[in-house]
């Protein structure tokens, strides 16, 4: 047994991680604990998490073909996505100040990192949790490369559930729309958002160390082939207390940071070195995906949640919904 924080929040109290690093999931009663520690959402108790069973051990490696996150299962994204115009979420952007002496990305332009809130209300978030929840979150993998990935704790801890949705991708997309950069330095546009999806929860004693995303590009024989990832999306589904931990932080001078607050996202260029601080009290939900780019002199109209009217007067050429 190691010291490390307990389930409960406190310090220094011995948990059940084996030599490995390795720590089980909450059962349901722990869950349920942890989510009573925090704010309530939509004006109800946060949902505890719910976590899929699996016999894993620590440095397994998985294929593509072993589907280790279930992305194959069938899932619905929330009905909200079908009622609600995203363009009336009246979303507002705030800069974080990053030091002034970054360099600009070669060929792509300048970093930045800005808050955007209002993307989703808060029973909007609610209803996100519960749609997650309801495929149950496993072990959140490290990409290797090749396709394959591995169970690593101690690089990676954390959950996560896994789907392809372009309906919630394309929505998400209207609603942050004019705080993008729809062309690079290099003539890349931006194109769509990536319909992988990723939940992420986090409970007491996680964490994300430091680390740069990882650039996602469209394989060989996608309709969009080639295109690439610049700007990471991670979406905060529930308020975070301060004392909690769980901020978005990242490292460099100042340590500028993000604390959850429910319905805000963070978009940030994927070349900062950040880290998903430690989880030291109850729960953390949160949703990553990235938004795409196509290389210059692709003819690739932009895919948006928004109407034709809404995404040419953002600066968009493409009618709302082009399948990728």
């Amino acid at each position: 047994m190691v010291k490390t924080k307990g389930r409960d929040g406190g310090r220094g109290k011995k948990d059940n991680r084996g030599r490995d690093g390795a720590a089980p999931a909450p059962d349901c009663r722990e869950a349920t604990a942890m989510a009573a520690q925090m704010p309530q959402l939509a004006g109800r108790g946060l949902e505890a998490p719910r976590f899929h069973s699996t016999r894993w051990h620590v440095h397994q490696r998985f294929t593509a073909e072993d589907d280790p996150d279930r992305t194959r299962l069938p899932w619905r994204p929330p009905k909200f996505v079908s009622y609600t115009d995203p363009a009336s979420q009246k979303a507002v952007a705030e800069e974080l100040r990053l030091p002034k002496d970054l360099d600009a990305v070669p060929g792509y332009g300048q970093s930045f990192a800005r808050v955007v809130r209002n993307v989703l209300s808060a029973a909007h978030c609610a209803e996100l949790i519960a749609s997650a929840n309801v495929k149950g979150f496993t072990p959140a993998l490290l990409n290797i490369g090749g396709g394959r990935q591995q169970l690593v704790p101690g690089a990676r801890d954390g959950h996560r559930v896994i789907v392809d949705n372009l309906e919630l991708a394309d929505w998400l997309l209207g609603v942050f729309l004019p705080f993008l950069p729809k062309e690079l330095e290099d003539g890349s546009r931006l194109s769509e958002m990536n319909e992988r999806l990723r939940f992420l929860c986090y409970t007491p004693g996680q964490e994300f160390p430091a680390h740069r995303d990882a650039c996602f590009e469209r394989w060989e024989g996608h309709p969009h082939a080639g295109d690439f990832s610049f700007v990471t999306v991670q979406l905060y589904l529930h308020d975070v207390p301060r004392a909690n931990g769980g901020a978005t932080t990242f490292v460099m001078a100042g340590r500028p940071s993000h604390q959850p607050e429910a319905g805000s996202v963070l978009l940030f260029t994927q070349d900062l070195l950040h880290e998903g601080s430690l989880v030291e009290r109850g729960i953390k939900y949160t949703l990553r995906t990235e938004v795409m780019h196509s290389r210059p002199g692709a003819k690739v109209p932009l895919r948006t949640g928004r109407s034709a009217p809404q995404a040419a007067a953002d600066g968009g050429e493409a009618e709302a919904g082009t399948a990728a």
